[in-house]
C-alpha cells in the first residue's frame, strides 16, 4: 500500500499521513 501512495517512505509504520490517506480512500471509495 505504501509503495503505492508513498513511495518516498513504505517502512511500514502507520503514520498520520498513511492513516490520512487511508481515511480518504474509505470516504472516496466505501466497501
Amino acid at each position: 500500500f505504501q509503495m503505492h501512495f508513498r513511495p518516498e517512505n513504505y517502512d511500514g509504520a502507520l503514520d498520520v499521513e498513511t492513516a490520512a490517506i487511508l481515511y480518504a480512500l474509505n470516504e472516496k471509495y466505501p466497501a
